[in-house]
C-alpha cells in the first residue's frame, strides 16, 4: 500500500499493541465483477501469466491497478458503472489473485512491466491507469514504460507526498515486524488505514484476503515498494495525474506538482478511508468519473 508503512509507520509503531484485529468472522467471497471477457497476457519480462479482465467499450480505456495483497475484485462495485462509457480492463498483478507467482524477484518495476504488457498486448491504444495504494507506484512504472498511450492517471488514496522522507530505522522496524507475524501485522495495517465509518463486515473481508497472500511475496513487494523512488517515478510517468484521497492523511499537492506539474487533487467525503471503492462506492464512482473527465477534456 503506497502511504503504508510511508507516512503511517509512526502511527502503527504507536498504536498497533491497541488494534482490533480482524477475528475472521466475514470472510465471504467478494460479489462477481460486471460481465466481463477474460484472458491471459503473458508478461513481457519474464513470462509469468497474467489473468486479465475486460468489459464495456469506448476510449480511453480505464486500467484498473488494484493494492497490494488484493486483487481485481477489489473493482466489482466500480466496473459496471464505468463500462456504461469506457473500456474498463482489471487484471490480477502477478502474485496474486488468478496470475502466476513464478517468478524471483518482486518489484515495483517488474509489476509495471506487467501492466506496460497487459496495455501492449491487448492493443488499448489511449489508456488511462488507475492505481490504488500500492498501484500507485505500479501506475508511475507502467506509464513510463508505454510512451504514447497514457493519456492520464488516477490515484487512489496513493503518492500523497513525493517529498515525504520515513525514518529508515522505524520503517526497518515494521517490516521486521511484519516478516514475524505477516498475518497480524496485516490485518492491523488494513483496519488503522481504514475509514472510522466504515462497515466493520467489508474492512473483515479485505483484511482477511489480504493476510491470507503469500508472505515471501507479499514482503518482498512491501519492501520494494519502501524503497520505490517515487520522484523519478513521477519525472517519468510524463502523464497529467489527479489524486482520489481521503482526508486521514494530508496531501502535498505543491511537492507532487514539482515533479507532476500537472497534478490535481480530489478528496474523498470525511471518514472514508484506505479503500473507498468498497467503503463508499457510490462517492468514490462520481469522483472518479470526475477525475476522467479532468483528464480528457
Amino acid at each position: 500500500m503506497v502511504h503504508a508503512p510511508r507516512g503511517v509507520v509512526p502511527l502503527l509503531l504507536a498504536n498497533v499493541a491497541a488494534l482490533s484485529l480482524c477475528s475472521g468472522r466475514a470472510t465471504a467471497a467478494a460479489p462477481p465483477s460486471a460481465a466481463a471477457t477474460a484472458t491471459t497476457v503473458l508478461s513481457a519480462r519474464d513470462g509469468v501469466p497474467i489473468r486479465v479482465w475486460s468489459a464495456g467499450e469506448g476510449a480511453p480505456a480505464v486500467v484498473l491497478i488494484h493494492c497490494w495483497m488484493c486483487d481485481h475484485h477489489i473493482w466489482d462495485n466500480v466496473v459496471p458503472e464505468l463500462a456504461k462509457s469506457y473500456r474498463v480492463v482489471t487484471l490480477d498483478l502477478p502474485g496474486h489473485g488468478a496470475s502466476g507467482r513464478d517468478r524471483t524477484t518482486w518489484t515495483m518495476a517488474a509489476l509495471g512491466e506487467d501492466v506496460a504488457s497487459v496495455v501492449r498486448t491487448l492493443h488499448l491504444g489511449k489508456v488511462i491507469l488507475v492505481g490504488h495504494s500500492m498501484g500507485g507506484a505500479v501506475m508511475l512504472e507502467a506509464a513510463g514504460r508505454t510512451p504514447g498511450h497514457v493519456v492520464g492517471m488516477i490515484g487512489v488514496d496513493t503518492l500523497l507526498d513525493a517529498d515525504e522522507r520515513d525514518d529508515p530505522k522505524a520503517t526497518d522496524a515494521w517490516l521486521a515486524a511484519m516478516k514475524a507475524d505477516f498475518r497480524g501485522q496485516t490485518q492491523a495495517l488494513v483496519h488503522m488505514i481504514a475509514g472510522k465509518s466504515s462497515d466493520p463486515a467489508v474492512i473483515g473481508r479485505v483484511a482477511e484476503q489480504m493476510s491470507s497472500g503469500d508472505p515471501a511475496i507479499g514482503l518482498a513487494l512491501m519492501d520494494s515498494l519502501q524503497h520505490y523512488d517515487v520522484k523519478t517515478g513521477m519525472r517519468r510517468a510524463h502523464a497529467p495525474m489527479v489524486g482520489i484521497n481521503s482526508t486521514m492523511h494530508a496531501t502535498n499537492v505543491a511537492a507532487n506538482r514539482k515533479y507532476l506539474p500537472r497534478y490535481e487533487l480530489l478528496l474523498l467525503p470525511e471518514g472514508v478511508g484506505h479503500f473507498p471503492q468498497v467503503e463508499a462506492p457510490q462517492a468514490f464512482n462520481a469522483l472518479l468519473l470526475q477525475a476522467i473527465a479532468m483528464l480528457t477534456h
